[in-house]
């Protein structure tokens, strides 16, 4: 089926159709990149760039190819090897290219999307400098890119600009979008104003800022969260969408909380558009996947995700809903918030100040004919019960729970005050889970581990090659991206004996590892073999109970 194209420039379309040819896009996501894109008044480089739809190694390949132009690599560009002194800032920051290589006569230009094809007539004229393109890896480019950007404004903090608050903001804004940071925390303390990115789950130091600029930032902050500048000592909670200088758009959820020396503001950063993973794309292995695809397919029962906040229990949810989202089914949600809008599931918005809480709203859709259930938390005695007598009468319900482990999961709900019985006869599956950074394929180095290290780990083999992070142009210290841990405790014969005997979560676990299940440690090892991440990152994560 041909697809109707709005062409942003003449070769455009030419392109679009290579890149459907060639299967690197499918025409399923050029429709969702278009409607998308649209909606976020993002061009359509703008918006497959920012949510990766493309592999950029194949896409820095069919551009050089259509437009015969050179590539160049920038795995190993520092921003001190670029030749910015005769290029306006200004001109490198609104557009994605960088000077690369610079002679008497000619400039090297570096860019990653055919948008920025246009601006070689503009740098030309400008310079006096005859313009060479050369097509380069787009996330390798946004790195460098980026760095360059905000090293130069975070060198202005000093200039007398009457707009200089207002930039510096939108710039760490910037820099947090194109850092993949999921959140933004701005510290004041007595001499200093502390910005860190949390990226990959860990606080990264950014800037300090001169404590003098602290409240003009904090109220800079407020006004474009609709927030009340002239509270200072009560928290406040507010949104602000913000579009960066690359064009890359975040929803973000502004908090604030009164200190010491200031407001502390928290920014998360959410994906408006977060991709829903196949089940395989989580980390899970085959064995696991398996036992998961049993259990969904069950008509009635209680599925639960467990771990601390941060540990992606949101995501597996989602995933889960998604393999069920069929035509035939009726599946509702409760969430505090929505954090992902899913067509073809009614998702609904707790509201506690409305009354509209958990077990209300639980009370509520059980009178909507659902066939799959999901609550976003189970929080209370109330909500438990709704939920194990939902999961009794017909219903497959998943939901999530704060532990540490999945049979800390079943001894949390007997705490709770769910009767053992209901309990062994409503559960179906628990999933524990962790996230752990995942090592950059680019940079990771080899490292054999000694015995000793080996054998505190509970490692059998006499040896082990495994591997460190090291740094590059393409990862966060050695790290690109997270992967899933998991401790799968299907509800078996013999672990309802257990639960029908008020068993301990010790003796739960050894009769899941009886069952042929792994705990959260030997998962975690099995990655460390597959080369997927590092030891010392596992122990940053789980507790060595080996």
């Amino acid at each position: 089926m041909q697809i109707e194209l709005t062409p942003i420039f003449s070769g455009e379309e030419k392109l679009l159709q290579l890149l459907l040819q060639k299967n690197i896009l499918s025409e399923t996501d050029l429709r969702k990149i278009k409607t998308q894109a649209a909606l976020f008044k993002q061009t359509l480089f703008q918006y497959m760039l920012q949510y990766r739809f493309i592999d950029p190694e194949k896409l820095m390949h069919v551009c050089s190819d259509f437009f015969q132009l050179p590539m160049i690599a920038l795995e190993n560009k520092k921003i001190t090897d670029l030749q910015c002194q005769n290029v306006p800032f200004q001109i490198i920051k609104n557009n994605f290219l960088l000077p690369i290589e610079k002679n008497k006569k000619n400039l090297i230009i570096a860019i990653s999307h055919p948008d920025d094809l246009t601006i070689t007539k503009t740098l030309s004229f400008q310079l006096g400098l005859s313009i060479d393109l050369r097509f380069a890896r787009y996330d390798s480019l946004c790195r460098l890119h980026n760095a360059l950007t905000s090293e130069q404004q975070y060198l202005n903090l000093q200039d007398k600009n009457d707009h200089l608050v207002q930039l510096m903001t939108h710039q760490l804004l910037s820099d947090a979008i194109h850092r993949s940071a999921s959140d933004i925390h701005f510290e004041p303390y007595q001499h200093r104003l502390r910005v860190r990115f949390r990226i990959d789950g860990l606080l990264h130091d950014i800037i300090s800022i001169p404590t003098h600029l602290t409240d003009e930032i904090t109220s800079c902050i407020k006004v474009l969260s609709n927030l009340d500048i002239a509270i200072k000592r009560m928290p406040q909670d507010g949104r602000l969408a913000f579009r960066s200088y690359l064009g890359f758009f975040k929803d973000c959820r502004v908090s604030t909380c009164p200190t010491i020396h200031g407001e502390k503001i928290v920014i998360r950063l959410l994906d408006v558009n977060t991709q829903i993973r196949p089940i395989e794309a989580l980390g899970l292995n085959a064995k696991n996947q398996k036992i998961i695809f049993q259990s969904i397919r069950q008509p009635q029962g209680l599925i639960l995700v467990t771990g601390p906040t941060g540990s992606g229990k949101t995501i597996t949810l989602y995933t889960l809903l998604n393999l069920l989202n069929e035509q035939h089914r009726n599946i509702t949600t409760i969430e505090d918030p929505v954090e992902m809008h899913m067509e073809g599931i009614n998702q609904t918005h707790v509201n506690t100040k409305t009354g509209l809480t958990f077990s209300h709203t639980l009370r509520t859709l059980l009178r909507q004919d659902p066939d799959v259930i999901m609550i976003g938390e189970i929080r209370d005695q109330e909500t438990a019960e709704m939920a194990i007598r939902a999961a009794q009468t017909g219903h497959l319900v998943l939901s999530t729970l704060h532990t540490n482990s999945a049979a800390e999961a079943i001894t949390r709900l007997c705490h709770m005050g769910i009767a053992p019985f209901h309990l062994a006869s409503a559960l179906t599956l628990v999933i524990a889970q962790r996230l752990v950074r995942q090592l950059c394929a680019y940079c990771k180095t080899p490292q054999l581990l000694p015995p000793k290290i080996l054998n505190d780990a509970g490692i059998s083999e006499l040896s082990l090659m495994s591997f460190e992070a090291h740094s590059c142009t393409h990862c966060n210290h050695g790290f690109q991206g997270r992967l899933g841990i998991f401790e799968l405790m299907p509800v078996t014969v013999a672990i309802k004996q257990f639960i029908f005997d008020h068993a301990s979560s010790m003796a739960l676990t050894k009769q899941n590892q009886l069952d042929g299940q792994m705990n959260l440690w030997q998962s975690a090892l099995e990655m460390v073999q597959s080369g997927l991440t590092s030891l010392s990152e596992i122990y940053r994560v789980v507790p060595n109970h080996a």
